[in-house]
């Protein structure tokens, strides 16, 4: 059977991602976001033992990420299935991390910084930090768009079936 569109694309964008999550970790920007510019909300999360905890599982995470990935991304388009099912649980996987971490920067970012927002004659004055942090936790939640499409797709019967062997033929083979 011939490998379905939505496989390669899936494997073709499993491997972008994983260059994406390279490009990340080497850069280090996923912890410059919040400690940029050493500000008084970047001094209170350092003392949040729950936020501390978090950050310093993020890498790990992201690690893991990759590797499942690469791993599933080649496999995908190798048609092998151990790879549907290992894109299936990277999806699974990053769903709940991104639920987290959003969820994480709405309790531990946002929240401080909607409380430092103050109302004046003119209008509200708004910390930069904040209008960053709400696009941070927007692009969070699009980013389960991905995982959601990856784990329908590869749960779909016809995608299964392109990942089975052909059946042998059954019976005693036909005169020539």
């Amino acid at each position: 059977m011939e490998r379905p569109k939505i496989v390669t694309v899936c494997g073709v964008l499993n491997l972008v991602f994983a260059a994406g999550v390279i490009k990340l970790l080497l850069s280090g920007a996923y912890r410059a976001r919040a400690f940029a510019h050493h500000s008084a909300a970047a001094g209170s999360l350092q003392g949040n033992p729950v936020y501390a905890f978090w950050s310093q599982w993020t890498g790990p995470l992201s690690l893991l990420g990759l590797v499942l990935l690469l791993v599933s991304g080649i496999g995908l388009l190798r048609l092998k299935e151990w790879a549907r099912k290992l894109s299936i649980v990277y999806g699974v996987y990053a769903m709940l991390k991104g639920a987290a971490m959003s969820v994480t920067n709405f309790v531990f970012i946002l929240q401080p910084l909607l409380a430092r927002t103050s109302f004046t004659a003119g209008g509200y004055i708004v910390p930069r930090a904040l209008t960053a942090e709400i696009s941070a936790i927007i692009a969070g939640l699009l980013s389960l768009v991905y995982p959601l499409v990856l784990i329908v797709s590869m749960t779909r019967p016809e995608i299964i079936a392109a990942f089975r062997p052909p059946a042998a033929p059954s019976g005693p083979p036909s005169p020539k």
